[in-house]
């Protein structure tokens, strides 16, 4: 419950998660990504799941994720902006 007391948005994420069990209900809204949006969605569910355990703080989280995503792009020959 200190937790919960500490991180009120985590009740939001339970209730969101409840109700969208496969990847929170989001999918990248670029046509590009969403082909491959379960690979996506496990990359950003990996490093959420860093920031609520507290591995890392939301801004360490959040600046490890963009990176990743960038890589991830990269690797997968995917122009940011592309339509």
């Amino acid at each position: 419950m200190e937790f919960l007391a500490e991180n009120p948005w985590v009740a939001n994420m339970i209730d969101i998660a409840a109700k969208y069990q496969a990847g929170f209900g989001y999918s990248p809204p670029s046509p590009v990504l969403a082909v491959n949006a379960n690979e996506f969605r496990k990359l950003v569910v990996a490093e959420i799941a860093n920031i609520w355990n507290k591995s890392k703080t939301v801004e360490d989280g959040l600046n490890n994720l963009q990176q990743t995503l960038i890589d991830w792009e990269a690797t997968m020959g995917i122009v940011p902006g592309a339509a």
